[in-house]
């Protein structure tokens, strides 16, 4: 949904106006953009067939595709060859030695659980009663709106994006309050109550705190540039980056005693490794190794190599972090508000980096990190947990989660180019078709015809706090059995207008409630 649109749009989008073409089209390899299969015409076909749709008679360019395709499979291949390496070796101390609750698990392990394997009798958990009442709820709800659709007499109860607006009228709040809202996702309070109080409490409060009363201050102080505008400003990036920072320093730190068990077990003839869906050895080597040749890669389509490690590190220290959130916040949509590009050129300015590594690191933060909405790495966490609760084979689960994902991703390359060769990339989804494209393409011309200075102070000053923040958090929790606020929380409370906080905090408010309500009255 993003390598297709963002490698044509900037070619497509492209007008004398914006200057696209001279600015930020020249700096991108020729074979990583579709061939045109008709040089003799005026346009790229290939590019202008995949928004406006294949002409009656007309044929997909599928050999246009070939070389850019393959180049994206390698690419991704060993981006998630890297995933595996993680999960294996965070596997241990995550559910093992820290014993993450891993909820969204939580669910398919109940269905599985009191199935006779060879008469394939009824999962205890569908002959509860309470089962159904609940089921009954959200699917009735959910129905009578289905009806709505095909009866537009009947009222709709509306469920998601109630707008609060209204309560705030005078600014600053009024723009940072313009697209509060509160929804309701029935799945999202179920998920709530399988966490503990402090995580499902520090979710919603911390989405208030960070996002709005931040940002609403911020804004007072002059600190946020756009009024307005849904997306969090840059020195909340900052004060998220150094969150995300300092929490992978922690759990580092924490799980010392794991990584020197796992370095012992890659220089010594120790088997403590076999029942892991990889040896120790294969993973810390392959971790390694898959980081060289992603940088390699990125070198090889214009990025200098230090920017390169410096963008494939910092993602690696959010894809970290955002599968502890999955792991142990039950946030199944879980995102970050910051991008590598973003914080390494407030640091080095602009004028310090090529076009061409400045247009490619762009693009490639655009495809693989900006929008994560399906991070893969907590998905193979999930099913490591599951291989861990049931003892089944890990290298037998590894084997077909791989598969899973060559299918995967070859399928969805072809099938993404025939949807949009049929009905065209103008006719779908905006965002994904024009509005990535575009938005990076704003971005990189900005940045290509003004350079940027660098941004160290206030970089700095809430990168620390940012930091602060999480260790205090985490020094409280040590310290005080009441104290009620998580790091989780902490961290995915800067969420942007259209992020996760941002639609799922009042289902967790919700969750929360009830669980409280629960274990302080019911026992």
């Amino acid at each position: 949904t993003y390598i297709f649109p963002i490698t044509t749009g900037t070619v497509y989008f492209s007008t004398t106006e914006n200057r696209w073409e001279e600015l930020i089209v020249k700096n991108i390899p020729k074979w990583l953009m579709p061939s045109d299969p008709n040089p003799k015409t005026s346009i790229n076909e290939a590019i202008q067939y995949f928004y406006e749709g294949v002409p009656k008679g007309g044929h997909i360019p599928w050999a246009s595709w070939v070389t850019p395709i393959m180049a994206f499979l390698i690419f991704s291949l060993v981006l998630y060859f890297v995933y595996f390496c993680l999960a294996v070796i965070l596997r241990k101390q995550w559910i093992e030695n820290e014993k993450l609750t891993f909820p969204i698990v939580q669910l398919p392990l109940e269905i599985v659980k009191g199935v006779d394997k060879e008469k394939a009798v009824i999962p205890d958990i569908f002959k509860s009663k309470l089962l159904w009442i609940g089921i009954l709820v959200p699917f009735l709800l959910h129905f009578y709106n289905l009806l709505n659709f095909f009866i537009p007499t009947l009222e709709r109860i509306q469920l998601q994006d109630i707008y609060l607006r209204f309560l705030f009228t005078e600014p600053p709040w009024s723009f940072v309050m313009k697209y509060f809202r509160i929804s309701i996702y029935f799945s999202v309070i179920g998920f709530s109550f399988l966490l503990p109080v402090d995580v499902s409490f520090s979710l919603w409060f911390f989405y208030i705190l960070n996002a709005k009363i931040q940002r609403g201050v911020g804004t007072m102080l002059g600190l946020n540039p756009v009024e307005g505008s849904g997306y969090i400003p840059q020195f909340l990036q900052y004060e998220e980056w150094g969150a995300y920072l300092f929490l992978v320093i922690f759990s580092v730190w924490y799980a010392r005693k794991h990584l020197k068990e796992v370095i012992k077990n890659v220089f010594s003839k120790s088997k403590n490794s076999e029942e892991e869906g990889m040896s120790y050895r294969i993973a810390l080597f392959g971790l390694i190794a898959g980081v060289v040749l992603l940088t390699y890669m990125l070198s090889k389509v214009g990025i200098s190599p230090v920017f390169a490690f410096f963008n494939i590190f910092i993602f690696i220290i959010i894809v970290i972090v955002l599968s502890k959130i999955v792991a142990e916040g039950g946030v199944y949509y879980a995102q970050q508000n910051f991008e590598p590009y973003g914080i390494i050129t407030s640091v080095t300015g602009t004028s310090s980096l090529s076009p061409q590594s400045l247009t490619m690191a762009g693009l490639f933060n655009q495809i693989y990190i900006l929008d994560l909405r399906v991070l893969p790495l907590p998905f193979i966490n999930d099913g490591y947990k599951i291989a861990t609760d049931l003892k089944i084979s890990k290298r037998k689960i590894t084997l077909v989660m791989a598969l899973a994902i060559i299918v995967g991703l070859v399928f969805s390359f072809v099938a993404f180019l025939f949807i949009s060769y049929h009905y065209g990339g103008n006719q779908l989804s905006n965002w994904f078709y024009s509005g990535s494209a575009t938005g990076i393409a704003n971005v990189l011309q900005n940045d290509l015809s003004v350079a940027r200075k660098p941004d160290l102070v206030q970089g700095i000053i809430f990168t620390i706090l940012g930091g602060a923040g999480v260790a205090f958090i985490m020094f409280m929790r040590q310290k005080f059995i009441w104290w009620p606020f998580h790091p989780i929380g902490y961290v995915m409370g800067f969420s942007h207008d259209w992020g996760p906080m941002a639609r799922l905090w009042f289902s967790f408010f919700l969750g929360w409630l009830v669980k409280k309500t629960v274990v302080s009255y019911l026992g």
